[in-house]
């Protein structure tokens, strides 16, 4: 269930909620070539403790196609080489689609978090990719 900041935040347009005294970071988003109009943006959202969420955001250029936006939150360990993934949201849909990831609780060793979104039309072949910087924890 969405904690009343988050929908809050989604119902005003905004993509990252704001602690008390500071500023909300921009959103994170894909800048294409000049020819490529495809539109990719993500956000971490920070809970209370530790848990974390992604909202992520794709405006694909072919109105019409279907497509589809995978987002997830990744946490960055000592001990592991590889980002672990600690929820994941995937949606489909024609032209601009959003979603939002459960809260994920990252664990005691975690050094860092990121949300990450994937963009693509089902029927082609180029996915886009965004992430927001590590952010440490």
């Amino acid at each position: 269930m969405l904690k009343p900041l988050l929908v809050a935040v989604l119902l005003t347009g905004l993509c990252t909620p704001v602690a008390v005294g500071a500023t909300a970071p921009p959103s994170t988003c894909l800048e294409p070539p000049v020819s490529d109009k495809n539109e990719l943006c993500v956000d971490l959202l920070p809970y209370s403790g530790k848990e974390f969420a992604g909202y992520g955001r794709f405006v694909p250029t072919a109105k019409d196609a279907p497509d589809q936006l995978d987002v997830v939150v990744q946490q960055s360990r000592t001990m592991w080489p590889e980002p672990l993934t600690i929820a994941k949201k995937t949606v489909t849909g024609n032209g601009e689609i959003s979603a939002v990831t459960d809260a994920g609780a990252i664990s005691a060793d975690a050094t860092a978090v990121r949300a990450c979104a994937t963009g693509f039309v089902l029927t082609g072949s180029r996915a886009y990719d965004v992430c927001t910087p590590w952010q440490p924890v």
